[in-house]
């Protein structure tokens, strides 16, 4: 198994009735910006994570995930965030 043996937007096994709780967005930069996010599960515990975002072609794309008390998913796999 590899670092990552967990669903990282709600940093659980099953990520089953999960629902966006809230969604904030902030610019982080010209072609970079944070969405900070809230989600809650079916037996109403709420986990919240940072996507970051980076402006590529036109669009919008998340170049890292940061689950509350996490590194992030780039840092798990050993790649620089």
């Amino acid at each position: 198994m590899g670092p990552i043996d967990f669903e990282p937007l709600c940093h659980c096994q099953d990520n089953t009735g999960l629902r966006l709780i809230s969604l904030d967005t902030v610019s982080t930069g010209p072609t970079t910006a944070d969405a900070r996010v809230a989600l809650g599960d079916e037996g109403g515990g709420v986990s919240g994570l940072t996507l970051k975002l980076v402006q590529e072609a036109g669009g919008w794309k998340v170049d890292d995930m940061q689950p509350d008390g996490d590194p992030g998913v780039l840092n798990l796999l050993g790649e620089p965030g």
